[in-house]
């Protein structure tokens, strides 16, 4: 009899064991994406198997770097410095079917960068055509001006967000739409408050 119910009990510990190891985590999903992220920042994601809905906030930067229109020294730059970003889980929070994930990123500040550009940029084109320089000299000292400022630009942008997540069918999906605006604000570096300070820069990457 002993026998019997000692083996129920490791049985029912098994069991246990097994529920608790198969039990999906917030942070899941957040790693998943923002690993696959830093691998190929240039892929087109399946939103769905990350996000609860379409995710759109992420469009500006990729518009910059896939217009056709935007130097290839400028796309290489751009992107090798976003892959740059690295992240690091602080804690999960769990409220039934919802969760927060507090993520740690640090990347470069292109949000400053481009606002430092754009200033110089603005000032210099009035100078240059004054003086009848060409388009394509004009585009030429633009790269450049844009090349130096990346080179002298450090890992120093720290931001703390919080992601949001919904269970869905029994597996973890961030918030899609624009619930989770910080977060891609935070990997590109405050590019993205930069386009909304700035509409007329982020009206022209979308043609």
């Amino acid at each position: 009899m002993r026998k019997i119910i000692r083996m129920f009990g490791i049985i029912a510990l098994i069991l246990y064991l097994n529920g608790c190891a198969a039990k999906p985590k917030p942070t899941e999903p957040v790693e998943a994406f923002l690993t696959a992220l830093k691998a190929d920042i240039n892929s087109e994601f399946d939103d769905t198997l990350y996000f609860t809905e379409e995710v759109t906030t992420f469009d500006t930067f990729n518009q910059i770097e896939e217009n056709p229109d935007t130097p290839l020294e400028l796309q290489t730059k751009l992107t090798e410095m976003l892959k740059a970003f690295e992240y690091k889980i602080i804690s999960e929070t769990v409220d039934n079917d919802k969760a927060v994930v507090v993520v740690e990123v640090k990347t470069h500040d292109l949000g400053g960068l481009f606002t430092e550009w754009v200033t110089l940029i603005f000032t210099k084109a009035f100078e240059m055509a004054m003086n009848g320089a060409t388009e394509e000299e004009i585009e030429a000292v633009f790269i450049q001006d844009f090349l130096t400022l990346a080179e002298k630009s450090e890992m120093d942008l720290l931001k703390t967000v919080e992601v949001k997540l919904t269970l869905v069918d029994g597996k973890w999906l961030m918030d899609g739409g624009d619930a989770n605006r910080l977060l891609f604000n935070a990997v590109t570096g405050d590019f993205l408050s930069f386009a909304e300070e700035n509409p007329i820069f982020e009206e022209g990457t979308a043609e």
